[in-house]
């Protein structure tokens, strides 16, 4: 079912603003938020790197953090799936000849 435009798919979804930003709207004034800022501005111009990372985080946002993953092993996929195979495969018959030993019986 399509949706109707200007109606929400997930009318019970998230709220708009997150918890903890909305209750230091509710308890922080206009005044007090402005002495806050100010503070980290006075910090980061002593120095304080966390001071001026906040400050670059809000004005230019947090900067995108990449993940090269590389994998030395068998590129060829059908090739490792062999691999895991037969390593379950082998750890199966010594789990079942360790079974056999403390039993005495065979499946």
């Amino acid at each position: 079912m399509p949706f109707k435009p200007g109606i929400s798919g997930n009318p019970g979804g998230l709220e708009k603003q997150k918890l903890f930003r909305r209750a230091l709207r509710e308890c922080l004034s206009v005044e007090e938020a402005k002495e806050i800022a100010k503070k980290v501005i006075h910090m980061a111009k002593s120095g304080d790197l966390m001071a001026v990372n906040i400050i670059a985080d809000r004005l230019d946002g947090k900067p995108q953090q990449s993940l090269e993953i590389t994998d030395d092993r068998s590129t060829n996929l059908a090739e490792r799936l062999e691999q895991i195979l037969a390593a379950a495969q082998e750890a199966d018959a010594a789990n079942s000849a360790g079974r056999e030993a403390r039993t005495g019986r065979v499946n």
